[in-house]
């Protein structure tokens, strides 16, 4: 395809020497579709065979790690599916040659064995402040999308009088910057009365702290 046909004559029943060279085609290894061109006893038409090239794409992960070193492609076919690769902190974009993207859903078409280089942004870091009055904030710094763990929340401080607890759950996974505020909640006492040799009704009665009793 794409050049002149080549007609050769032969007498009957001799061999044909002068085989004409074929034309390269990128991404493929070629030949004629007739391998013995002896004892010619009839017209032939012989075309060309290709066979697209199968290349090998190395992976390289720069500071991150990849489980799969290597990958065979096929010249004109999508590869379908890349090597995923991890670094801690950080997503994966894409893999790159000669600082282009490759995807493997695009039809392959470098005729060459290749070393695919992975690229890397960072993974953003989200706030979570703990505020309570009184106190200075305490900041605490997660990656988008981890988890706060128990030794990265703070205690509250105790308030007299009071049970302090943050206002609301961490969320489990953290996306954006947060502000967790202490609620300060007073506690109920009981006051026990003790009237000695006198008489009372009400022989205890509940207080809140920092009110007055009804």
């Amino acid at each position: 395809e794409g050049q002149e046909d080549i007609v050769k004559q032969v007498e009957e029943g001799k061999s044909l020497t002068e085989i004409p060279t074929l034309a390269q085609k990128t991404g493929y290894t070629t030949k004629w579709s007739v391998e013995d061109f002896s004892n010619i006893t009839e017209n032939l038409t012989v075309t060309v065979l290709s066979t697209a090239n199968e290349y090998t794409i190395t992976y390289d992960a720069g500071e991150g790690s990849v489980a799969m070193a290597t990958q065979k492609v096929t010249y004109d076919s999508a590869p379908g599916s890349f090597a995923e690769p991890t670094r801690e902190n950080y997503n994966f974009v894409c893999w790159t040659y000669e600082g282009t993207a490759v995807l493997a859903t695009d039809i392959w078409k470098i005729a060459t064995d290749v070393t695919l280089v992975a690229t890397w942004v960072p993974v953003e870091k989200r706030t979570v402040t703990f505020v309570q009055t009184g106190c200075e904030p305490i900041i605490v710094e997660v990656l988008d999308g981890d988890t706060l763990t128990g030794d990265q929340i703070p205690q509250t401080q105790p308030k007299e009088g009071y049970t302090v607890v943050w206002e609301e759950k961490i969320p489990s996974t953290i996306t954006q910057n947060i502000v967790i505020n202490a609620v300060a909640t007073p506690n109920t006492y009981t006051i026990t009365y003790d009237a000695g040799e006198g008489s009372v009704a009400t022989a205890t009665q509940d207080v809140v702290f920092d009110s007055v009793p009804n």
